[in-house]
């Protein structure tokens, strides 16, 4: 590619960067109006995206009220299930990939097969498991279900077999 054509491939880059964080500036620009005022500029304009009488009235009213707790659970959650998940799937779809044991295929099978059900039609049996084990209202109740992901671990499966089928030598 020319140089030429690297700067035309860059400033495309750079503004639909810009563009898809357009709503979020928008967003922030919004909480930091006046309550009468967030409906006010909804046609496209430059007061659209400039705040012309900012105040933190709204930010701080939020992170006062039960907000910040319900972010404060999230951001928990999240990074459990994340850091928890990624070690069991990774772990699983490494044996998967790298172990030959019986019944690796039907194990695999099940994995696959499991991507066919709905989380949807397994909430209120889940719901009804968390209770018998007194877990209601509690972290693990959010995490535990989330550790375990079929597509997850047929993903990394398919990662370490790519990285499997790259390192052995031609003979």
């Amino acid at each position: 590619m020319t140089r030429k054509g690297q700067w035309v491939r860059l400033i495309a880059i750079t503004l639909c960067g810009l563009i898809f964080l357009l709503p979020i500036w928008w967003m922030a620009v919004s909480a930091s109006r006046p309550p009468g005022e967030a409906f006010r500029f909804l046609s496209l304009s430059i007061w659209t995206f400039l705040p012309n009488n900012p105040t933190l009235a709204n930010i701080v009213a939020i992170l006062q009220d039960s907000f910040s707790l319900a972010i404060f659970n999230t951001a928990i959650v999240a990074l459990a299930t994340v850091a928890l998940g990624l070690a069991v799937c990774s772990a699983a779809a490494f044996a998967l990939a790298a172990i030959d044991f019986p019944g690796r295929g039907a194990i695999f099978a099940v994995i696959v097969v499991s991507f066919l059900v709905p989380f949807d039609s397994i909430v209120v049996p889940l719901a009804q498991i968390m209770r018998g084990a007194n877990l209601q209202n509690t972290y693990l109740s959010l995490i535990l279900p989330a550790i375990g992901n079929g597509m997850v671990v047929f993903l990394l499966r398919q990662f370490f077999l790519g990285i499997q089928g790259s390192c052995v030598k031609p003979r």
